[in-house]
């Protein structure tokens, strides 16, 4: 990992939220059960981002490559028409060596980067539906979304946090 990146888990208890930062306590806030994780895991990591763009990690996610951060980055600036950019997951077949770095899709989530301030909307959605949710909030404030093979990730099993079959893929 990079010196200078900032690691924020969110980590969801059976009754309560918890929001830790190493080096600080722990905050805790009351679970409401009438909001999914998925939701209000977002909804914080969007109030809590103190860069633009912030990255979003799913806890089955497993980034490789020392540059990851930096990539990710270099591709938010060199395009800063897309609002969204999730790396590209090596272990399912959508993955290639060669091609563009930055491919156009809708369906964006797993490990993100997003601007500050473009999915400001929280409804209590379960995690499958977060990728059209996020891509919905993304392009209406006209921004585009897609994934980079520039920041390969490796997805480690399915149903850890992923809801929808279609990504499910194992190492």
């Amino acid at each position: 990992m990079q010196k200078d990146v900032r690691v924020v888990p969110l980590v969801c208890g059976e009754w309560l939220y918890r929001y830790a930062s190493w080096g600080t306590e722990f905050q805790v806030l009351d679970n409401d059960p009438a909001m999914p994780f998925a939701a209000e895991s977002l909804h914080m990591a969007e109030n809590l981002a103190q860069s633009d763009p912030y990255i979003i990690a799913n806890d089955d996610a497993l980034i490789y490559g020392q540059d990851f951060v930096e990539n990710g980055l270099r591709i938010m600036e060199k395009y800063p028409d897309f609002g969204c950019v999730s790396g590209a997951v090596t272990n399912g077949d959508q993955y290639k060596l060669e091609g563009l770095e930055l491919t156009e899709i809708h369906a964006v989530g797993g490990l993100v980067f997003l601007r500050k301030g473009l999915v400001t909307e929280f409804p209590p959605l379960e995690d499958a539906y977060w990728d059209i949710e996020r891509f919905n909030q993304v392009t209406a404030k006209g921004f585009r979304s897609g994934y980079t093979r520039m920041c390969p990730y490796l997805h480690l099993g399915a149903n850890f946090s992923v809801a929808n079959p279609a990504f499910f893929v194992g190492a």
